[in-house]
């Protein structure tokens, strides 16, 4: 049939796009797997792996087991041999009575060794400046040729170094499992960086790549090789001759609880899979998504250029983004024609999330799935356009339940925060610290004082005695934290015969403003905060300093200075606003006839920038790209295009859309345009245009989740954090094998998907 019906797949469902194979429900990348070693049980992967694509794949489960004689696949280059080590005492391995001995003392040993002058150097982590300490790291020199204190060179280290051989880890990237029961490997794809209980690392991929040809549970992971993947014109499943365990599953959920079924409107059918990262292998994983334009031999190469993750929340009518071993970075839509939160039938499973045209193959699955830089699902499964008449359809599974279920965490990339307060404070006196807008707190490591965010500051409380402090603090969100921000300040009086300055709040659209106040004539004016530069009264008492702004809010402090004298600091606020932004697809007093009313505003703003219209009152949200294809690849401009779709035509009338823009917590002026659709009473479209906030019914009845079109709650504004909640029929439903999911669009067509 060259027309498709509304996904009645019947008995040829949608298809997993991961580790399910032959005699399984669904599809992955599979090959026979060796039979002379063992991942599960030691944890390494076998030295020799071959290869083999799928090739003409079954409807329900392509799979293919690589021959006797099928190519061995190609192996990372093997690691230098080290040099012979010599025989000198003076860099001979210390014994475990040496080490006890140390330790007895309060020093861990790091390294040992001669320096090119011939003295022999201890490195050691932070050491307690005892006498002990002391006596037990010169009898330890002594044992490898020092005759006295002055042949030691003793060098402190903060902390104990860690491994750099594994390398930084980012999602998107390929692993490999071995089911050990069948003799086979599977190739599935990392989604996201996450935490588990007690903030363990882990990652969070797709369930149904945590089981084998048999429904059998599997264990451990290895990394594969990224520049042998498919997603750049690799065989696959090729990996280091003597692997690194990754990790093992140690949460696995395929369809509803227990990898049953599941059922459709089910709020715990899911398919999701954690796998907690083995701490002894040196990995480092990042919150960030690769575009694999860098894959390269080395495990790491994949985080050379990357997506950072800044939130989580539910997909939203708007593009979406995927990354994964097969297919690589590739971009899509979730259209009007899409389900944003509903359940579909992965071979006989059900498995809540939302469908989108975004390219995927079998080994995807698990992968990335991110809008900008927001984390919104985990690949699932679907159909590929040879298996859709010409046409993907991609399911993904809903990232907040998966990670409600699972019990984990997205790791979150943070800013460090910014300390707005001047390096001289009054004693007791309020420490306040910009926090980036995904953060929900800050922490203070010397003080163990922490303070939630509130209006994008978290405030602390300095000392009461006086005195030179270095502080160090931490933006937060749930178990994912920023670099550390190191802020050293002097507690002291202020001399109360100097009284504080003035400032006056800026309100500009422009970068480069003029900060001004008053203070005592001769006084010299220092700002602080997010500002710095001096300033010399006049003598009518006014002062005036040019500093330049990024768009946001600023804290800015000011202190005045006259003979050596400090007096207290005033405090202001300069927000930098962006510009208003365009409306394009529809002119000021523009009538339309109402066969060609608009259903759709477009127009072009800053790339990245949330952009509300309101017309007549009804909201609704997009995000301004940097070109027409949505989260385009590389995509680079000074505007960005961006649309909201009302879901029908507007009826006859007349209205006015006004829009506004915002980046980084601050929202422009608004620009409106006043428009005309000639005919009856006026009617908007989409009298509910926010599914998120009441719950509506299906067709059959059952009452909605009043989760649709939510957003994230108050996380950054970033690339990522497109909400576009428009209005959507309660009455819309799409049939799936015999089941029926809310289908998120007003308008369907019984012969489109």
């Amino acid at each position: 049939m060259t027309k498709r019906r509304p996904l009645a797949f019947g008995a040829a469902l949608a298809i997993g796009f991961g580790s399910l194979f032959a005699a399984s429900p669904a599809m992955a990348e599979s090959t026979e797997a060796p039979n002379d070693q063992n991942i599960a049980d030691s944890g390494a992967a076998p030295s020799e792996a071959k290869t083999a694509e799928t090739t003409a794949p079954r409807a329900d489960a392509p799979t293919t087991d690589a021959t006797d004689d099928a190519k061995a696949a190609p192996q990372a280059p093997a690691a230098e041999k080290p040099a012979t080590k010599p025989s000198d005492d003076a860099v001979a391995a210390p014994s475990k009575e040496e080490v006890k001995n140390l330790d007895q003392a309060g020093v861990e040993l790091v390294a040992v060794g001669l320096n090119d002058e011939g003295k022999t150097v201890v490195v050691t982590t932070a050491a307690p400046e005892t006498k002990e300490a002391d006596q037990a790291i010169q009898s330890f020199a002594e044992t490898r040729g020092a005759e006295t204190p002055s042949d030691v060179v003793t060098v402190e280290l903060p902390n104990a170094p860690k491994s750099f051989a594994a390398g930084d880890v980012v999602a998107g990237a390929g692993y490999i499992t071995l089911d050990v029961t069948n003799n086979k490997m599977f190739a599935c794809s990392i989604g996201f960086s996450a935490w588990g209980a007690g903030k363990k690392p882990a990652v969070l991929s797709a369930g149904h790549c945590g089981f084998g040809a048999t429904d059998n549970p599997l264990k451990d992971t290895i990394l594969s090789i990224p520049d042998q993947e498919p997603a750049v014109g690799g065989e696959g499943y090729g990996y280091e001759k003597d692997p690194v365990r990754f990790g093992s599953f140690n949460f696995v959920q395929f369809g509803g609880p227990g990898s049953t079924i599941g059922a459709n409107n089910d709020q715990n059918s899911t398919d999701v899979s954690a796998i907690d990262v083995n701490t002894d292998g040196g990995w480092n994983l990042k919150p960030e998504v690769t575009t694999w334009k860098t894959a390269g031999p080395s495990l790491d190469s994949l985080g050379g250029d990357t997506v950072k993750i800044k939130s989580v929340g539910d997909a939203t009518r708007t593009g979406v983004t995927k990354s994964g071993r097969t297919t690589g970075y590739t971009s899509g839509t979730v259209s009007n024609e899409d389900i944003i939160n509903g359940w579909s039938r992965i071979e006989d499973k059900w498995v809540k999330g939302f469908s989108s045209d975004v390219k995927a193959a079998p080994g995807d699955s698990g992968g990335s799935v991110i809008q900008g830089t927001k984390a919104v699902g985990l690949i699932s499964g679907g159909l590929t356009p040879d298996q859709n008449n010409g046409k993907q359809w991609t399911w993904s599974t809903s990232i907040l339940d998966a990670t409600r279920i699972a019990g984990y965490e997205v790791a979150l990339d943070i800013d460090a925060p910014k300390v707005a307060t001047g390096t001289t404070v009054a004693p007791g006196a309020s420490i306040v610290v910009n926090a980036p807008t995904n953060a929900t707190k800050v922490a203070e490591s010397t003080s163990g004082a922490s303070a939630n965010v509130s209006g994008g500051n978290a405030t602390f409380t300095a000392p009461t005695t006086e005195g030179t402090y270095t502080y160090s603090f931490t933006a937060q969100n749930g178990m994912s934290s920023s670099k550390a921000t190191s802020f050293a300040f002097t507690v002291e009086k202020p001399d109360t015969t100097v009284g504080a300055p003035t400032i006056k709040n800026v309100d500009s659209e422009l970068s480069d403003v003029t900060i001004t106040g008053t203070g005592t004539p001769g006084a010299t004016i220092t700002l602080g905060g997010d500002a710095t530069g001096t300033a010399t009264v006049d003598a009518k008492g006014n002062w005036s300093v040019k500093a330049g702004f990024e768009i946001g809010s600023h804290s800015v402090t000011a202190t005045q200075t006259i003979d050596g004298k400090t007096g207290p600091a005033a405090t202001g606020k300069v927000v930098v606003r962006p510009v208003a932004p365009k409306i394009t697809s529809i002119k000021d007093g523009q009538n339309f006839k109402d066969t060609n009313a608009p259903s759709t505003i477009s127009g072009t703003g800053i790339e990245g920038a949330r952009v509300d219209v309101a017309v007549e009152g009804k909201l609704a949200k997009a995000m301004a790209e940097a070109g027409k294809a949505p989260f385009a690849d590389g995509a680079a401009g000074a505007d960005g295009t961006w649309t909201v779709d009302f879901g029908e035509k507007f009826k006859p009338g007349t209205f006015t859309a006004s829009a506004t823009q915002t980046v980084n917590g601050v929202k422009s002026k608004p620009t409106a345009v006043k428009f005309t659709v000639e005919g009856g009473v006026a009617v908007n479209p989409n009298p509910n245009p926010n599914p998120g906030t009441n719950p509506g019914t299906d067709p059959a009845g059952n009452p909605g989740d009043g989760n649709t079109g939510g957003d994230d709650g108050n996380l950054a504004v970033t690339g990522g954090d497109a909400l576009l909640p428009l209005g959507i029929a309660a009455g819309a439903a799409l049939l799936l094998g015999g089941g029926v999911i809310a289908f998120a669009a007003r308008r369907m067509r019984a012969d489109r998907i």
